[in-house]
């Protein structure tokens, strides 16, 4: 009987010997062959990943230059908000810079500047919106009264629902309507971060 026991033994550690080998050849694998997710490094305003990097002209306006009273620049000094203002005000037609229309929320149309993903909205009696158009180039917009049908459903978002926060990655293109605000204004800002500006701080202070 010690033959076949021997042969028994021998098989038995061949057997284990290559499932060792196979599992090994796997963790290999595996290790050189990032996850989806690795993939997505982590952006300035992406906390779940991006892609991409620099910056570049935008191609659409984020209002319609016809729906548009007057813009007023970033850096403004304001006693009841963060000073220097770090967005621009987009005022629409009709606006008197400080009432806001709640009736006709659907009056103005909101556009995608330039192809990218919404990796960040926030839902309060209206939303604010993170638009990735690189790991290092994003628009902001603040004050848009109503979102798309398809970045609501996309975002698992409910119409009147309020002290949401959602960290979708929705592809949109340039000039798609992302949503639609009433007279009043528009919060827009753009964030590069590779360019750092001037005259705001003093870094020796």
């Amino acid at each position: 009987h010690r033959p076949v026991e021997r042969r028994a033994r021998d098989q038995t550690a061949a057997e284990t010997a290559k499932k060792n080998t196979s599992y090994s050849e796997k963790a290999e694998k595996e290790e050189r062959t990032p996850s989806k997710r690795e993939e997505l490094k982590v952006g300035l305003l992406s906390p779940r990943g991006c892609t991409g990097t620099g910056s570049f002209m935008l191609g659409a306006s984020p209002l319609a230059l016809e729906d548009v009273e007057k813009i007023r620049p970033m850096g403004g000094l304001s006693s009841v908000h963060i000073t220097p203002t770090d967005h621009q005000y987009w005022d629409t037609i009709g606006s008197d810079g400080r009432g806001e229309d709640t009736t006709n929320l659907e009056r103005f149309k909101v556009y995608a500047p330039a192809n990218g993903f919404i990796v960040d909205i926030e839902q309060h009696t209206d939303y604010r919106v993170v638009i990735e158009h690189s790991c290092t180039f994003y628009t902001i917009f603040i004050h848009i009264d109503k979102l798309s049908d398809k970045i609501m459903a996309a975002a698992g978002l409910k119409e009147g629902e309020a002290g949401n926060h959602a960290w979708p990655r929705i592809p949109v293109e340039e000039g798609e309507v992302i949503g639609s605000i009433g007279i009043g204004k528009l919060d827009f800002s753009v964030v590069d971060g590779n360019v750092t500006l001037t005259g705001f701080v003093n870094p020796e202070s």
